[in-house]
């Protein structure tokens, strides 16, 4: 026989959501996309003063009382590489590289030997050549490849073996392109800034029937990292976790919320 129910269940109020976060940093005009995200998570805080009365014989909570409010987001697992995600990553001020054309510049390795690794202190280079330093018949050459390696993208080299009559000293000629302020590269100096402060819009995606989708706008907060970082793992997605502070706006608001649906109370 069924088992009557004094209230019917609620079985339709249940939610599944992905969302699509944008940051929007202090002077910027453009939204830039945070993400992909493995999950975010909105973590309010309530900070009270418990107030107790003994009249009783027994030391009750007869209130607590609010002092403080304060919020933070956080998202793991962010997978996209952005500008944005590096610089909130390294806590970097965001710089760019650029560098005036190089023509046939030298330098010198002392004390070579076998796998002797070098680099050029230029960008996007280009090594022309590596010889012993002396001129005419006692001129010996390396050549590419065979005896030395270098890749123009990281600027490293390596002598892999010396010749024999060689010497101990190396001349390596290089030169580089010029780079100009549109083709300039990221260059962030780590640990320089303490966060981001952006607007942030977080805009809940509903797959098919799974909840009311939201919208959640916060007007003022600042991005650091929460957690490591992977520099390296081939087996892996290389992922980071980032979290934002919740900051009161000029106006005295957190932010709103935004159901993007009627809802209808059971």
């Amino acid at each position: 026989m069924a088992t009557k129910l004094p209230i019917v269940p609620l079985v339709n109020k249940q939610r599944m959501m992905g969302t699509i976060s944008l940051a929007k940093p202090v002077g910027m005009s453009r939204w830039i996309k945070v993400g992909p995200t493995g999950t975010v998570n909105f973590t309010p805080t309530v900070e009270t003063v418990e107030a107790k009365s003994a009249e009783t014989g027994l030391n009750k909570l007869i209130r607590k009382i609010t002092t403080g409010t304060s919020a933070v987001v956080e998202f793991s697992d962010v997978s996209a590489w952005t500008e944005f995600m590096y610089t909130v990553q390294f806590m970097a001020a965001k710089r760019y590289l650029t560098q005036a054309a190089v023509t046939a510049q030298t330098i010198e390795l002392t004390e070579l030997v076998d796998n002797y690794v070098f680099d050029i202190p230029v960008r996007k280079g280009t090594v022309t050549s590596v010889t012993n330093g002396e001129t005419g018949e006692d001129l010996v050459t390396l050549v590419e490849g065979l005896d030395y390696i270098f890749s123009s993208e990281t600027r490293f080299g390596e002598i892999k073996k010396v010749p024999v009559g060689f010497g101990d000293t190396a001349v390596v000629t290089y030169s580089a392109p010029a780079i100009t302020e549109q083709e300039a590269m990221l260059d962030l100096d780590i640990l320089s800034a303490t966060g981001v402060r952006c607007e942030l819009m977080v805009i809940g995606i509903d797959p098919g029937g799974n909840g009311d989708p939201m919208s959640m706008y916060l007007p003022s907060v600042e991005f650091r990292p929460n957690g490591a970082a992977t520099l390296g793992d081939a087996a892996n997605l290389n992922v980071a976790t980032l979290q934002a502070d919740v900051y009161q706006d000029d106006t005295g608001s957190y932010g709103r919320l935004e159901i993007r649906n009627k809802i209808v109370e059971a």
